[in-house]
């Protein structure tokens, strides 16, 4: 690198912490070759919004060539994601550069679960304790299933 005396660098409050910078230290500062820091792969985790093809294209796109770093906020487009993984190389990294070549993975934090059941009219009997089958579904197998989700 070249030696800068004298030089200030600023660093984010967040990215310092990410990283265990402090304060008014010295540090080396070198350029590498971005080949050598390209990701390929980012995890995009959304919550409480639906995000279609378009906008997980387009938001891709408005990332090609900026740098990513774990627990980053992005928003484009009134989307809103936080990074939680970065591979590079075969390896879980903390920050790299989005090329046109890095998979950008979307991962649903309020995942949302229909379950449909057939009302046949044997749910509509009543089993030997006295309750229907349709409430013994609900109240024993669709509890007992959340409860282990849990």
């Amino acid at each position: 690198g070249y030696p800068l005396k004298g030089g200030t660098i600023s660093v984010q409050d967040n990215v310092a912490k990410l990283f265990n910078l402090r304060s008014h230290r010295d540090v080396n500062v070198r350029k590498v070759p971005q080949r050598d820091v390209e990701l390929d792969l980012v995890e995009l985790v959304l919550k409480d919004q639906h995000i279609g093809r378009s906008g997980m294209f387009r938001l891709k796109q408005s990332l090609v060539g900026s740098c990513m770093y774990v627990g980053k906020k992005l928003s484009h487009s009134g989307m809103r994601v936080n990074v939680r993984e970065l591979w590079c190389k075969d390896s879980r990294v903390m920050c790299g550069c989005i090329t046109e070549n890095t998979r950008v993975v979307y991962r649903s934090a309020s995942a949302s679960m229909l379950f449909i059941v057939q009302l046949s009219c044997e749910m509509w009997q009543f089993n030997k304790n006295g309750n229907l089958y349709m409430e013994t579904a609900i109240t024993g197998f669709f509890a007992d299933l959340l409860a282990h989700w849990k």
